[in-house]
C-alpha cells in the first residue's frame, strides 16, 4: 500500500492562486511593470478576468479541502 500523505492537498495549494488572483484583480498594471508594452483596456479586462478565474479556482480548492477529499 502506498503512502498518500504527500498527495494530499494542503492549504498552501489554496492560498497561492488566491493571492495571485487578488493581486491581478486589484493591480493588473503590475504585470506590465518594466515592460515596453502599454496596458490598454482590452488587456486589463483580460488580466482581471484571469484574476477572477484564479479566485474561483482557489474557492474550488478550498471546498475540496474542507470536504476532506
Amino acid at each position: 500500500m502506498q503512502d498518500t500523505e504527500g498527495m494530499k492537498m494542503s492549504f498552501i495549494d489554496v492560498v497561492i492562486p488566491a493571492i495571485v488572483g487578488v493581486v491581478v484583480l486589484v493591480w493588473p498594471q503590475a504585470l506590465f511593470y518594466g515592460s515596453r508594452s502599454t496596458p490598454d483596456e482590452k488587456k486589463i479586462r483580460m488580466i482581471r478576468g484571469g484574476g477572477v478565474l484564479l479566485i474561483v479556482v482557489a474557492a474550488i480548492y478550498l471546498m475540496i479541502k474542507i470536504a476532506g477529499a
